[in-house]
């Protein structure tokens, strides 16, 4: 029941990102053909027209292409062999993953500080990923037309030439303090939560005390 809804989720989530994706590139990539061909004094009020005819084009075109699965974040061929493989090998998976779980529940390695220490740092870690993929978010609604003057001025397009590179390369830098929030917030959460997690599992599956059923 619940993996039918969490595949459902993930494939929702990766939609809307990536239409995110495509408003940034596309309000990038507006913005540039504007500088360059179409406009001569280089002035914000002049740019901002192309910047969100660029957002609209690119929003639409990802959407239509996440959405018919045109764009997505996994290989289908790679996965088809991935399954594939699985159905070869049904009795040997299931095999190892009881042998791995028998082993992780009658371990007596470890403590209760190294399982919520290893929760916090798990946690943290992907709490901070799934901040950084919310900012693209964040990036997408600046540049977009439904965006305020405050939040559109604090998001800049800034070229930057690598060391050694012949070509330049843009950049998207903010300075609203949301965008640091985005990404902390997350990270704290998720490392809380996973080291809470992680102190429960121990007390579930740590192995008996021999101390305590010689006694008895």
């Amino acid at each position: 029941m619940w993996l039918p809804i969490g595949k459902f989720i993930l494939r929702s989530y990766a939609v809307l990102w990536l239409t995110a994706v495509g408003g940034i590139l596309g309000a990038n990539l507006g913005s540039c053909v504007a500088m360059l061909f179409l406009v001569t004094d280089m002035k914000s009020v002049d740019v901002q027209p192309w910047l969100h005819a660029g957002w609209y084009g690119g929003t639409i075109l990802f959407f239509l292409g996440a959405l018919t699965g045109r764009l997505s974040f996994i290989n289908g061929a790679s996965t088809k062999g991935q399954s594939e493989e699985t159905d070869e090998v049904p009795a040997r998976s299931n095999t190892l993953s009881k042998a791995r779980l028998s082993r992780a529940a009658s371990s007596t390695e470890g403590s209760f500080l190294g399982h919520v220490a290893g929760g916090a740092l798990a946690g943290g870690i992907l709490g901070g990923i799934f901040g950084a993929s919310l900012l693209v978010f964040w990036f997408s609604f600046a540049c977009s037309p439904l965006s305020t003057a405050n939040i559109a001025s604090s998001v800049e397009f800034v070229p930057h030439s690598p060391v050694g590179g012949k070509l330049a390369r843009t950049q998207v830098q903010t300075q609203h303090p949301i965008a640091l929030e985005l990404c902390l917030t997350p990270a704290v959460v998720g490392s809380v939560c996973a080291a809470i997690a992680g102190g429960i599992l121990y007390y579930k599956y740590r192995p008996e005390d021999p101390t305590e059923n010689s006694a008895a």
